[in-house]
């Protein structure tokens, strides 16, 4: 969805609040003030560059959670970070997080129902278990990755009717080196690969002696697996809506789903909550170790200084979105 557009819809949320803040004057207030300093502050991380949009992306993130706090968490919020960052000497992939008490980023996690982290996770794994970050790994360093599913089965009228329990569909992005396998390897190379992401259990080769491959020019090398609905149906579209909720769910399209690693302390992280840690880890690589962040970003000398340009420029694209998704409750999806 066009980030203008987004920003529009999260604007109008402020003149009707969801949740507690829409019959409390104080909550109310709260979420007006941080989405108003939300919207300042990703306005001036667009207008300057990447030296210092991790300082004011991360900022506005923090006032963007104190809007859903308002809204969606009985308690409040604490005023500390809750997080740990260390290996600012190491390459940027290196530099690791991890939980500190209790503060902000756990507030979050509460107020949207959903796990932090509960052990150290590096920028490299976190930012691969994006989809942004899926096909184009941090200093050129491969972590297991978001991996995008394509079903087969298509919502609608089909020309016959199939009565199965199997939906089947298309995986893609894996590791080069899989593409090499021998047939009679797959199913355990698959299963070991498969092994650090949580909602692909149950998968299972449509076919016997191996399981089908195909490289795509975009997507690069993928397989095709199927999974086992808990009954039979004879809607595509239920086998459709199985595979983008229950076992990769979407991200950004109606038509794709991704497969998301586990990553500090083997849960699947919320992608907010992983732009959060990303994004609390370089502004504080910013703020206080600014010479050896703008060396990170010099392309004149390192080769991997593009990649980090790209990474907060999908943040600015891609934190607006989310936030609109947990204040309001909806997928914000491209349905082209």
């Amino acid at each position: 969805m066009n980030p203008q557009r987004i920003l529009m819809l999260l604007r109008g949320t402020r003149a009707s609040p969801p949740g507690l803040a829409a019959g409390d004057a104080e909550r109310r207030g709260i979420y007006n003030s941080a989405l108003q300093q939300f919207e300042e502050l990703a306005a001036a991380a667009r207008s300057v560059g990447p030296a210092s949009q991790p300082l004011a992306l991360f900022y506005a993130l923090e006032q963007a959670g104190q809007a859903i706090l308002a809204a969606r968490l009985e308690g409040r919020g604490k005023p500390h970070h809750g997080l740990r960052v260390s290996g600012y000497d190491k390459a940027l992939h290196e530099v690791a997080i991890e939980p500190k008490g209790n503060g902000a980023f756990q507030a979050v996690a509460e107020a949207l129902a959903v796990s932090g982290i509960s052990g150290r996770a590096t920028l490299g794994e976190l930012w691969a278990s994006l989809p942004e970050g899926g096909d184009e790994p941090l200093d050129d360093v491969e972590h297991p990755r978001a991996l995008g599913l394509y079903p087969e089965d298509r919502p609608g009228p089909a020309a016959t009717f199939l009565m199965t329990d199997r939906a089947v569909a298309w995986l893609f992005a894996l590791p080069e080196e899989m593409r090499s396998v021998p047939s009679t390897e797959q199913v355990a190379a698959v299963s070991a690969y498969l092994s650090s992401y949580p909602t692909a259990s149950g998968w299972e080769s449509p076919i016997d002696g191996g399981i089908p491959g195909m490289d795509d020019p975009s997507a690069g090398f993928g397989i095709r697996l199927q999974w086992r609905l808990p009954k039979a149906s004879g809607s595509a579209g239920e086998r459709f809506e199985y595979l983008l909720t229950k076992v990769a769910p979407r991200y950004d399209r109606y038509d794709r789903g991704y497969l998301r690693p586990a990553v500090g302390g083997g849960e699947i992280l919320h992608p907010l909550l992983t732009w959060w840690l990303i994004l609390y880890a370089l502004s504080m690589f910013a703020r206080y170790q600014p010479g050896a962040w703008v060396k990170h970003l010099d392309v004149a000398s390192s080769a991997n200084a593009v990649r980090h340009e790209s990474l907060l420029s999908l943040g600015l694209e891609s934190v607006p979105r989310l936030v609109l998704e947990a204040l309001t409750g909806s997928k914000q999806l491209d349905y082209r």
